[in-house]
């Protein structure tokens, strides 16, 4: 697992270009946040929600892109060629893609965090608890980035195409009340919504900041949160891992 991660953070090492500009696009998208408060100082537009929510979205859709990236770049030239001999399971390859794209693109989120506090009156202030908090959260969100990537992985693998991985997350963005307060959407869709992960891991990052009340309380929260990436696990063994093993050796 170390060297196919080393063997990613050389791949960037080289094309620093490549990652820069990722850095870059991931940072654009604050400015017309910004330009619309200025404009829309007397609404109730909210640009730190705006940004923070867009800013969750981006994280898990480039973590999971580029973990199904990996994936493409290894079936379509070199048919799994570097997956067989690095000689790991399905679930330690997408495990140690996603520690790589989860850090990497984790200085992005902690730039716009920055940048957010400096051009608004955003503030965040630090406790132990807090930190506790996140770092709770953050295995969490780690967890959901792996079971969803491996379970993409198989589109990827039987499609020979990453972008799914993109539109079906996409979907699931659309239908997990992530881009507005949860008590303002729809009744049909915070029906929908509570069976998504996604959903509690968005209302406990904006709880961080102040921006919107747990729907349930945090322990609570958590448990649903745990049960939910049980059972998505145990779908991913039972029923996925095993059609990816046979995707893979037909691919040889």
């Amino acid at each position: 697992m170390v060297s196919l991660i080393m063997k990613d953070i050389f791949y960037y090492r080289r094309n620093l270009t490549e990652y820069l500009l990722s850095c870059f696009r991931m940072l654009l998208f604050i400015i017309p946040y910004y330009i619309y408060s200025v404009y829309l100082k007397n609404t109730d537009f909210n640009i730190q929600f705006a940004v923070l929510t867009m800013t969750a979205v981006n994280f898990i859709m480039s973590v999971i892109v580029g973990i199904n990236f990996e994936l493409y770049r290894e079936i379509i030239p070199n048919k799994m060629v570097q997956f067989k001999m690095s000689n790991l399971s399905i679930e330690k390859y997408v495990a140690a893609q996603s520690l790589f794209y989860f850090f990497s693109n984790m200085v992005q989120v902690v730039v716009i965090i920055i940048l957010l506090s400096l051009l608004t009156e955003f503030k965040l202030k630090f406790n132990a608890f807090l930190i506790l908090r996140v770092i709770l959260f953050l295995i969490y969100l780690f967890l959901f980035i792996c079971l969803f990537g491996a379970a993409f992985s198989m589109l990827t693998i039987a499609t020979k195409r990453f972008s799914f991985s993109g539109l079906f997350i996409n979907i699931i963005f659309l239908f997990s009340s992530c881009y507005t307060y949860y008590a303002d959407s729809p009744k049909l869709i915070r029906v929908i919504s509570l069976i998504s992960p996604i959903t509690y891991l968005f209302n406990l990052f904006r709880n961080f900041f102040g921006l919107e009340s747990l729907i349930l309380s945090g322990i609570f929260t958590y448990f649903i949160l745990s049960v939910q990436l049980i059972l998505l696990y145990l779908i991913f063994r039972k029923l996925i891992v095993p059609k990816i093993d046979k995707a893979i050796i037909d691919s040889i």
